[in-house]
């Protein structure tokens, strides 16, 4: 699960989509396939590590984002 907290009040309005939830999956791309397989239209984007994550909407229109790797806490 990723939660994303700033520090003090936005000067305005953050660009892109913050009101998700997102999930470190394991087997991502079975997982990916699967999805598109059940007919779900996913945006996939490859992370400047080279990591990939992919957004899509649930039922009731809620985006949900799986990533193939989460956070190193270390």
């Amino acid at each position: 699960m990723e939660i994303i907290y700033r520090l003090g009040p936005p000067p305005k309005t953050p660009e892109g989509n913050w009101s998700h939830i997102a999930f470190h999956v394991n087997g991502f791309e079975g997982k990916v396939k699967n999805l598109e397989g059940k007919g779900l239209q996913l945006r996939k984007v490859t992370m400047a590590d080279g990591a990939h994550i992919a957004f899509f909407a649930d039922p009731d229109g809620h985006t949900i984002e799986i990533m193939e790797k989460g956070l190193s806490i270390e």
